[in-house]
């Protein structure tokens, strides 16, 4: 019975942790960059690239949010265990270059419009979240 309750709270903490980690990583990369045109000097046609925003007011709160974020991993770091902590730079890091990409791109990733991705780079995100849900099944037990 003890396994099955360590292997719910995984289930429980790995999606809340995905789903904090992911919308702070996105709320803070949106507010510090934006859509713009740039030009290719080749062939002088618009190309399209991120920038620097300029607004004040969203600066400002993307200062807000990154404190945000960094009180979130400081209270996951000393409230609970390390590898939650952990668990949560994992999953945002694996989060910036498809937000990134969606920024650029001005459009949600779907199944049907999306960054074409080589195989390695999926092999190695399917890796990366397998092994932060071990990391959280490992927190879970410790703590």
């Amino acid at each position: 019975m003890n396994i099955v309750w360590i292997l719910l709270k995984t289930g429980v903490w790995y999606f809340a942790l995905m789903y904090l980690s992911i919308n702070f990583i996105g709320i803070v990369l949106r507010s510090f960059f934006i859509r713009g045109l740039g030009m290719d000097k080749i062939k002088n046609e618009h190309k399209v690239i991120i920038v620097l925003n300029d607004n004040k007011t969203q600066i400002f709160f993307g200062v807000i949010y990154v404190l945000l974020v960094c009180l979130f991993l400081y209270f996951l770091l000393y409230k609970f265990h390390w590898g939650f902590t952990l668990a949560s730079i994992i999953m945002m890091s694996t989060r910036v270059p498809d937000l990134l990409w969606e920024i650029k791109k001005n459009q949600k990733i779907t199944k049907k419009y999306g960054p074409i991705s080589s195989t390695l780079s999926s092999y190695l995100g399917l890796f990366l979240e397998l092994g932060v849900a071990v990391l959280v099944c490992y927190s879970v037990y410790k703590s």
